[in-house]
Parts: C-alpha cells; structure tokens; sequence
C-alpha cells in the first residue's frame, strides 16, 4: 500500500470568479461562469478548519479570478493572517486596479506577496511609476513580469482545446502539494479544474483532511506515480509538464529575474 503524502502545502481560494480581462489563454475568455463572491462562512470555514491543523505553509487567493476585485479582500488576509500567524499569503493579479495606497494596506494587513503580470502596454507604465516610488522591503514583496498573452500554451485540462497539442505520460506534483477551493466551496482535483469537473468534496460537508487522505484523490496520484494520465478524463486532455514545487517556484523566480528588473533610470 501507498504511503498517503504530507500535508499540502499550499491551499489556493478563490474568494470570487470576477475577472476584468479575457485573456485569450484562459478559459474564463470562452466560457464564462456563473459569477459570485466566496461567501465569509465558506471562508471562516476554511480559516477554522485550517487553524484546526495547525496549518503554517502558504495560502493563494486567486484561481480564476482577479484578486483585486474583491473589496474584502484586506480584512479576508487580515483574518488568516490572525489565526495562521505562521502562513504565507499570497496572489497573482494582472495589477489593473493595483495603487501604492492599496500596496501598502495589503502588505499591513498581512500580504506576503504579489505576483503581478503586466499583459499589455495599457498599466504597465502605472506599475512602473508605482515600482520606482517603493522603498527597498516593499519591493521585495513585489513581483512584475511583462508578459504577452500568446506566451501562455497550457491548455489548462482540455479546458482550451486549441492548446491541447500533446498527450503526456509524465506525473503531477500537484496532486501531492496542492489542494484547491472553487468560489462556491468545492474542493476541486487541482488548479487547472475551471469546469470543476472532479470534486473531491466540499468546504462546510467535509474537513481538508478527509479530503487530502481520500481514497478518491489517492487513486488520482497512483496513477500518475505510474505516469498514467489516460485513466482520469481531467488529467488525460492535461499538457501541464511535471514540475516538482521546488523547481516551479524557482521558475517563478526566473520570471521575476528576466521581468522586473527592468532598468529604472536615476532622476
């Protein structure tokens, strides 16, 4: 029998499913969803459940949604900075409706850090100007990458079938190391999920736990230990390639390496 992994370490929360853009690599761009707000007992829920076990590694709050959108979204990190002093919270946002004012209220509320991607030339010289007036700590906090659109060639599990071009015989670190909660509660299979098409279980019905040490999940991660995407019908449309989380985060570092440091000229 297979030994059941760690604990994840991330947990991602989409407080909402609002997005301002249409980006031509996701799927929000060709099938719009129902639209709605994380509801605050979902996410006390998830606050509890969480403290419950003592949870210390980090929090994303966005899946398919712009973060910024949600007007809650200081007193949502303020509240699991509260009781998961220990965690690190953080979210990707294309930094549309980002200002320095709001900057600063995130990071005091207890934001660990933004992954910001500039798509176009329509923010990017406000990111610029708002990067050249933080001091040296904030800027650790801030990630800015310019990045084109087209650049993007996840198919995100058959959710983009114009992007499915290969079929992969590798496994997924995901399943081992992440576990994801839809707007409406669910507890999808992995971030990739946008039609919530495997549902594992749901926040107010089932604890994270039971979730993560399930039969249902274990039997996914089997066969993809034996890099067997066929026998799940999410993961066999899946192009993702294998990425340990070690080696994924120093990706997201090399992005950051090739676009932030962009040269800021002296006054």
């Amino acid at each position: 029998m297979n030994k059941k992994p760690q604990l994840f370490n991330d947990i991602i929360i989409e407080t909402s499913n609002f997005c301002n853009r249409t980006c031509n690599y996701c799927p929000v761009s060709h099938s719009p969803r129902p639209q709605g707000f994380m509801s605050n007992d979902t996410l006390q829920m998830i606050v509890q459940e969480l403290k419950h076990i003592d949870y210390s590694d980090k929090i994303c709050l966005n899946l398919y949604n712009e973060p910024l959108l949600d007007k809650r979204l200081c007193e949502i990190i303020a509240c699991f900075k509260r009781n998961l002093p220990k965690t690190t919270i953080y979210f990707a946002s294309n930094g549309d409706f980002l200002t320095l004012e709001l900057f600063r209220n995130l990071i005091k509320s207890g934001l660990s850090h933004i992954w910001l991607t500039s798509y176009d030339k329509n923010n990017e010289q406000s990111l610029r100007e708002m990067y050249r007036r933080l001091n040296k700590e904030e800027r650790q906090r801030l990630n800015i990458r310019f990045f084109p659109e087209h650049k993007f060639l996840d198919c995100r599990a058959g959710s983009l079938p114009e992007l499915c071009n290969k079929v992969l015989r590798q496994d997924c670190f995901r399943v081992n190391h992440q576990i994801c909660v839809n707007w409406v509660g669910q507890i999808i299979l992995c971030c990739n999920d946008y039609y919530a098409t495997f549902v594992l279980g749901n926040i107010g019905r089932d604890k994270l736990l039971d979730v993560w040490n399930s039969d249902k999940i274990e039997y996914v991660r089997e066969n993809l230990r034996r890099k067997d995407r066929s026998v799940i019908s999410l993961c066999k449309q899946c192009n993702a390639p294998y990425d340990t989380p070690k080696s994924y985060f120093f990706e997201r570092l090399a992005w950051s390496a090739k676009w932030l440091l962009f040269p800021v000229k002296k006054a």
